[in-house]
C-alpha cells in the first residue's frame, strides 16, 4: 500500500470510474471508424465485451535483495486483464512495435545485443579508452513523464510511410490508455497519473522524446536502449 500513497504516481477517487472509460473508449473507437482509420470489425474487437475493472497488486522481487526488515521488495503492478482500454493499448502498441524497432539504439533481447558485441569486436581491436556500461532507469515505467513519452510517439508516428490510422487519433487512443488507468485497491478506488502500466512500448519511444533512443551515438559513446 506503500506505493500508493505517492501523489506524484497515483490519484485516489471516490468511485469505480471503468463505466465512465467504457463510454471514452467507444467514443474514441467511434471516431477511428467514421474516419476510415478502422474497420467495422476491428471497432466491434475495441469495444463489444464485458469489462472489469483493473486490480492492483504487488509481486516479490525474488531475484533482489530483502529490506532491512528481511521482507521481499514488491513491484507494483496494475492487473488490467478484461479492463475497458485493454484491447485499446494493444491496438496503440501494434501501431507503435515497428517505429520503435526502427529506431537506431533499438535492441531486441539479450542475444541480439551479443550480436551487436560481436560486430564491435569483429571491427578490430579497441582502444584502452574503451568501455561498455550500462544506465538503469530506478523505477521506470511508473516514473516515464507522460508529456515526453507523447513526444516521442508522435516523432515516431510522423516518420511513417502511411500514417492510418492517423497520428491524432492514435495519440487520442494513448492519452485514454494514459489518463484512464483506474484501478481497485482493497475497496479503494485509484488512477494512476504519471507514467505507464508495465510492458507497452511507450517507454522507449519516450527515450526517443528525451533524444536518446533515436541516437545511435551521444559523444564518443554508441548508444542501445534495451
Amino acid at each position: 500500500m506503500m506505493d500508493l500513497t505517492n501523489k506524484k504516481v497515483y490519484r485516489n477517487n471516490e468511485y469505480d470510474k471503468t463505466t465512465e472509460t467504457v463510454e471514452h473508449v467507444n467514443r474514441i473507437v467511434a471516431t477511428m471508424l467514421k474516419e476510415g482509420d478502422i474497420d467495422s470489425s476491428t471497432a466491434e474487437y475495441l469495444t463489444s465485451r464485458e469489462v472489469k475493472t483493473s486490480r492492483y497488486y504487488t509481486p516479490p522481487k525474488s531475484h533482489k535483495d530483502k529490506d532491512e526488515d528481511g521482507n521481499l521488495k514488491t513491484r507494483p503492478d496494475i492487473s488490467g486483464n478484461v479492463s475497458p482500454i485493454e484491447r485499446l493499448s494493444e491496438f496503440v502498441d501494434f501501431h507503435i512495435n515497428p517505429e520503435m524497432r526502427k529506431l537506431p539504439s533499438f535492441v531486441k533481447d539479450s542475444k541480439d545485443i551479443l550480436l551487436k558485441i560481436n560486430s564491435i569486436n569483429n571491427k578490430g581491436p579497441l582502444t584502452i579508452h574503451w568501455a561498455m556500461f550500462t544506465i538503469d532507469v530506478k523505477a521506470m515505467y511508473p516514473s516515464m513523464p507522460q508529456r515526453l513519452g507523447l513526444e516521442g510517439v508522435r516523432r515516431a508516428l510522423e516518420a511513417r510511410d502511411t500514417r492510418v490510422p492517423s497520428t491524432n487519433n492514435l495519440i487520442e487512443c494513448l492519452k485514454n490508455c494514459l489518463n484512464e488507468n483506474h484501478f481497485e485497491f482493497k475497496g479503494k478506488f485509484f488512477t494512476q497519473i504519471n507514467g505507464t502500466s508495465i510492458g507497452p512500448k511507450m517507454p522507449r519511444l519516450c527515450m526517443f522524446g528525451y533524444g536518446i533512443g533515436g541516437r545511435k551515438t551521444m559523444g564518443d559513446m554508441s548508444v542501445k536502449t534495451y
